[in-house]
This record gives structure tokens, C-alpha cells and sequence, in this order.
């Protein structure tokens, strides 16, 4: 008598099907994996910007004319603008400044001077040609620096404080005897249309209020602009630019013929 099978053993072919369908389900895992390891890193490069329901990017994360600066660098933050006025009851006028930073207004000063020169001094660095390629197009040759070699660039809120800082300067000639040659009248338009359009272009719609002022000569309100402000973390911005200057970011120059 032929001995009876105890257990039921399901055709061959049944058995590859079933094969197949879970070499087919372990791919289908593997490719998922990968997949989400390349959005991960997708997501976190400086290539990605949320394009927001206009296409233009984002205020917190960079808007599409935004490019070079890693997305984890743009941070939010609040913070309550110093520099408002007041009268004393002599009815002088004072400008509230917070002692804890360094002053960029006053009668010019060495300090002040510095603390101008380490806030813009290393506002242009090396690009490299990949980021001009991927700034400018096939038009990016034109930017080509003849004189330091490769190209040339800075995040425009640097060249904004620098018109900034000439302005200031031309507060107080007899001070500052030697202007660079560019800081002529030109020059001078060149920033305040600049600084103009910069001001325009953000649209900061914060409501500045106007404030009685007990002390205060003639009509007593003012504008209080001691108000909070939603803005960018600066010094993620500084800090990046040190380092593509003169420091861990730095990219070498192409010499050109």
C-alpha cells in the first residue's frame, strides 16, 4: 500500500506563482525604500524650494529667485525694531538704541566704522561655474570675473546695506575726506533707487501707529516704530556668506584666458 501523504503539497505551478508574487512584493519594497531615501534627500537639498500656490516659492523657505543658500538656513523669526525715538522733558530729542549690539548710527566713530565693515566687508564671494550655469542660463559667460578669476556674486541684502552704509556716509563729510571713487552722485542714486525698490518689493505691511508724545515740541505725535517685525534669521545669512568668503565654503576660481 502506497503511503499516504499526511500534509497537502499544492501543485508546482501554484508554488511559482506564489514565488513570483513575493519576489515581486520584496522589489516593490525595496524600490519604495529608495524612492523615499530620494524624496528625503530631495527635500532637504538647496534644490528644493515649496513653490507655494503661486510658483514663486516662499517667504520661510527661499522664493524661486532665491538660490545658493542651503534651505535650512531660512529661518523665522520675530523681533521688535529698535532705533524709535522719544523726548525728554527738556523736549530733546534720543533714539533708543539697545546697548547689547553694536551701533551702526551715531557721530562716526572707529567703532562704528567696524561694525559697518564686518557687516558688509565680505558680501561678494566665489561662485562656482555649476551654481552661475544654474543662476543665469546659458547667459551666465557674461558674468564671468575677468580680474579675481570664476564668477562673482552675494546675496543682495549685502549690496543693500553697503548702498546703506555710503549713505550714511555722506551724512557726514568732514569725516569721511576720501569716499571710494564710485560713491559719487551716481553712485548715490544708484542706492537710494536700490534701497527704493528693495523696500517696495518686500512690502513689510506691519502697522507702524502714530504715539502722543508728552514731550514733544509743537504737535506731539510721532510714529512709534518700536513694533514687531516677522523676519529672516540675519545671521544665518552672515554666517553662510564668512564662510563662502574666506572660510569652510569657499570655492576656487577659474583663472580665464
Amino acid at each position: 500500500m502506497a503511503t499516504e501523504k499526511r500534509f497537502y503539497e499544492p501543485p508546482p505551478q501554484l508554488l511559482r506563482r506564489r514565488t513570483g508574487q513575493a519576489i515581486l512584493s520584496l522589489l516593490s519594497l525595496i524600490l519604495g525604500v529608495f524612492a523615499g531615501v530620494a524624496a528625503v534627500r530631495f527635500l532637504s537639498s538647496p534644490a528644493f524650494k515649496p513653490a507655494g500656490p503661486h510658483g514663486f516659492g516662499t517667504f520661510e523657505h527661499g522664493f524661486a529667485t532665491e538660490q545658493i543658500l542651503p534651505n535650512d538656513l531660512y529661518q523665522i523669526e520675530q523681533r521688535r525694531f529698535s532705533g524709535d525715538v522719544d523726548w525728554l522733558p527738556s523736549g530733546e530729542e534720543v533714539m533708543n538704541l539697545p546697548p547689547s549690539e553694536p551701533a551702526y548710527v551715531g557721530d562716526p566713530t572707529p567703532a562704528i566704522d567696524k561694525a559697518w565693515d564686518e557687516l558688509v566687508g565680505h558680501r561678494y564671494w566665489s561662485i562656482a561655474e555649476s551654481e552661475a550655469k544654474s543662476l543665469w542660463g546659458v547667459n551666465h559667460v557674461q558674468y564671468r570675473d575677468y580680474v579675481k578669476g570664476g564668477y562673482t556674486g552675494g546675496f543682495d541684502v549685502f549690496h543693500m546695506l553697503h548702498c546703506l552704509d555710503m549713505m550714511r556716509q555722506r551724512l557726514s563729510p568732514e569725516y569721511y575726506l576720501h569716499m571710494h571713487a564710485y560713491s559719487g552722485m551716481e553712485h548715490d542714486m544708484h542706492c537710494i533707487e536700490q534701497i527704493r525698490q528693495r523696500l517696495q518689493c518686500s512690502a513689510d505691511s506691519t502697522i507702524t501707529p502714530a504715539k502722543y508724545f508728552e514731550h514733544k515740541p509743537g504737535w506731539g505725535m510721532y510714529v512709534d516704530s518700536a513694533q514687531v517685525h516677522t523676519c529672516r534669521n540675519f545671521q544665518n545669512l552672515w554666517k553662510y556668506t564668512q564662510e563662502r568668503s574666506n572660510g569652510s565654503l569657499k570655492v576656487p576660481r577659474i583663472q580665464w584666458q
